[in-house]
């Protein structure tokens, strides 16, 4: 008869309390305590810890613990518990980059708006004639007007995207593309625009896209490109209704807050965190699955060398109002998704608070870059890439912070 050790789920402790019970229980389990046989002992009873016997030595467990052992089995175990604690505090690690997306609630932006401006425009519009332009935008702002005014959404009266600059804004961008151009072919990108605080420091006040939304189609097609757009107002209309069941109050434009001096979000960070991961559409080729560890450590190396510091302690980051710079590679290796083959998005996120809501907060991208390759997909096209927009962001940070630390704090790595 054996008694073996059951590997429980552990509660966080400290590193020295939890290696310790890694190494007892691993120990435990690979070899197993030996429960002594009732004819060993000579007589019937209940198991015991001092009637167990060492699953390596044969000695009463009473007597030592199995890990005062140094031979090969011993070694095995503790490098076992070695690699399990590496895993445990990098899964720690992982999640504190993440727990800023909590926070994260584009809809409660949206409560008490009042009226907003309506923009719709070109993005690029190569994929359609010239002479049909201005009559196909013209005719997706009608429909964009009639919608919102049925959904009750308050608009300004004003066309002139100057009058509308300091007030908050939907904005359409509308891409057509030719068919010889990298998919995808049509694209609709939706955006309330509107001033808000950051939470780490609320002087600051930044225009932001507090709401997004978009879609893709194969194809400049008549039908697809009003039946893609006229899902992307009614999505906004849903989202607003349900952030203001009751109508809004409707203030006049006079009092409106008046814009501040532009700043950049990025402007007096004292660190930030980073996380770079790898997505597919489909497929998971292995040899690009390998990439996600090597690029997130070139990433580090690339800031730290910057003189960027990299926060590392959760509290720390939350205090911070857990600045992230999220840098996220999507392959497409079959053209499932009418993306190219490669792309990737590097967005800066930051707790912030709508101007005229203190006491609510969500977390937005507060900078962002966008790029893409294809179809084809290689290591040297992802890499050449991703340290484009890694150079992107460290430019604007240098710009908003021109005077960078020489070395990093002693909570920061």
């Amino acid at each position: 008869m054996r008694y073996q050790t059951e590997l429980r789920p552990l509660e966080v402790a400290p590193a020295a309390s939890l290696f310790c019970q890694f190494v007892f229980v691993s120990a435990g389990t690979s070899k197993g305590w030996r429960e002594v046989d009732n004819e060993e002992k000579g007589r019937k009873r209940k198991p015991h810890y001092r009637h167990q016997r060492c699953g390596i030595c044969e000695t009463p467990v009473a007597k030592h613990f199995p890990y005062q052992h140094e031979g090969k089995e011993m070694t095995k175990q503790i490098l076992t518990a070695t690699i399990l604690l590496l895993s445990l505090f990098s899964y720690i690690a992982a999640q504190s980059r993440t727990d800023g997306f909590k926070d994260a609630n584009p809809r409660q932006t949206l409560e008490n708006l009042g009226q907003i401006g309506l923009t719709v425009k070109y993005g690029q519009v190569d994929g359609l004639e010239t002479a049909m332009q201005p009559a196909v935008l013209q005719k997706l702002r009608d429909r964009a007007l009639n919608r919102l005014s049925q959904g009750k959404v308050p608009l300004l009266q004003a066309t002139d995207e100057a009058a509308i600059v300091a007030r908050p804004r939907l904005v359409f961008t509308v891409t057509l593309r030719k068919p010889t151009d990298p998919p995808p072919a049509l694209g609709i990108d939706s955006k309330l625009f509107q001033r808000v605080r950051l939470w780490r420091d609320p002087a600051q006040e930044v225009e932001l896209p507090t709401w997004s939304m978009s879609v893709v189609g194969p194809k400049v097609d008549s039908e697809m490109l009003l039946a893609l757009f006229d899902k992307q107002v009614d999505a906004f209309v849903r989202e607003y209704r349900a952030a203001n069941p009751n109508p809004p109050l409707v203030e006049s434009l006079a009092t409106e807050p008046q814009l501040k001096d532009t700043v950049s979000a990025l402007q007096g960070l004292t660190g930030i965190d980073l996380m770079v991961s790898l997505r597919f559409i489909q497929f998971a080729e292995p040899r690009f699955q390998a990439l996600a560890d090597p690029l997130q450590r070139e990433a580090e190396n690339k800031l730290k060398q910057a003189g960027i510091p990299l926060l590392r302690y959760a509290p720390e980051t939350a205090r911070a109002g857990y600045p992230l710079l999220n840098v996220v590679v999507t392959l497409d290796q079959n053209g499932a998704s009418y993306a190219p083959g490669i792309d990737v998005s590097s967005q800066f996120w930051q707790r912030v608070q709508p101007i005229r809501e203190k006491q609510k907060y969500t977390y937005l991208p507060t900078w962002e870059s966008h790029a893409n390759d294809g179809p084809a997909i290689t290591e040297e096209t992802l890499r050449k890439i991703v340290n484009s927009q890694l150079d992107q962001f460290i430019e604007a940070y240098r710009r908003a912070n021109p005077t960078l630390p020489s070395q990093p704090t002693a909570k920061t790595q």
